[in-house]
């Protein structure tokens, strides 16, 4: 049988396994649609941040592209499976011009699974996956050798990341960069979950309340949403 090529090999590791790991497990403790903001729901959501960093530290790693069988060390975890290949093929011709350049974007969000050598991404997966698609094209190509060598740096995190934690970081990884930002679908699905957190902490307010101005509903709302869920509605 053929062997495919890196790119290839990292699009078939994409497909979703059911049922492993802390994704199941988190499924299970928390239900699917648990939010970091209903896991500590007295922190401010600027702080949410800062606690996961607490909670679930990073270290940064360089980690291979390729395990000891040379197939693609490096995919997008399971709540990160989006194909951008737009933004992929502009990666590649920065890929090529000047290797993986770090600046103006956020270090790579991950953790280990199934195995010491494999990383699942939930940050910086559009860029990993640009650079095996140059590996594909020129793989004797200088700029390809070179980072083949180094290894792709990653802040990786503990291998029991919950699935809500992983989607927070995925999301505020997201923010800082034209990869993989969150799609208008992504946040359409957060809505019910919105609307049933204001539906329990908004003010009472009485039949005379202001229509316009600061106090009016629409803008309470709206300064709910601002504070509680910045990373998705900041423009809301």
């Amino acid at each position: 049988m053929a062997e495919l090529p890196p790119a290839k090999k990292a699009k078939a590791a994409e497909s979703p396994k059911a049922g492993v790991g802390a994704a199941a497990t988190s499924d299970v403790l928390w239900g699917y649609r648990k939010t970091v903001k209903e896991r500590w729901p007295h922190l401010p959501v600027e702080q949410i941040g800062q606690e996961i960093d607490k909670c679930y530290p990073a270290t940064l790693q360089m980690r291979p592209w390729f395990d000891r069988h040379g197939n693609p060390a490096l995919s997008g975890a399971d709540c990160n499976k989006r194909v951008l290949v737009r933004a992929q093929k502009k990666y590649m011709k920065k890929i090529f011009e000047r290797g993986l350049s770090m600046k103006d974007r956020s270090t790579p969000e991950g953790f280990e699974a199934d195995g010491p050598e494999k990383t699942k991404l939930l940050g910086g997966k559009q860029l990993a996956m640009a650079f095996y698609r140059c590996v594909d094209a020129q793989p004797e190509h200088p700029m390809v050798k070179k980072i083949i060598e180094e290894g792709y740096p990653v802040n990786m995190r503990t291998k029991n990341l919950p699935l809500d934690v992983q989607c927070e970081i995925r999301d505020s990884s997201n923010q800082f960069h034209d990869g993989a930002t969150l799609s208008l679908q992504e946040c359409l699905q957060l809505v019910p979950d919105v609307e049933a957190d204001w539906h329990d902490n908004k003010p009472v307010t009485s039949r005379g309340a202001a229509s316009k101005g600061e106090y009016s509903y629409r803008a309470l709302y709206s300064k709910f949403v601002k504070e509680n869920y910045k990373t998705h509605f900041d423009k809301w």
